[in-house]
């Protein structure tokens, strides 16, 4: 992923974030609305690492806060039981960042 600012002339590369860098970077996100802090990825499963390894398009720190930020707010309009299945977790990243044509035929 890159991000071009001032014409072109600064550029920004980010590589995906590692298995553990996501989980880690989930907890912290919900952490900051727990009181107390839990090392938990609840109300995700671990699932919800495995599916993101196979999308190193959304490894990214503003990608996976979106989807969880969706996921959550899904889950409650849906009325879906936590701990979120994997089933749940697929359909709202295909919502949230549905796969482009060349990804299609490069998992093919």
């Amino acid at each position: 992923w890159e991000r071009f600012t001032h014409s072109g002339s600064n550029a920004l590369s980010l590589d995906p974030l590692t298995r553990d860098e996501s989980r880690e970077m989930i907890i912290w996100w919900l952490n900051r609305a727990r009181d107390p802090e839990e090392e938990s990825l609840y109300p995700f499963s671990e699932e919800l690492i495995d599916i993101l390894e196979q999308r190193p398009d959304i490894r990214l720190p503003r990608s996976i806060v979106k989807l969880c930020f969706y996921a959550i707010t899904r889950a409650v309009q849906d009325q879906e039981e936590a701990p979120f299945s994997a089933e749940f977790i697929t359909k709202i990243i295909g919502e949230t960042y549905p796969l482009m044509e060349e990804q299609i035929h490069d998992k093919q």
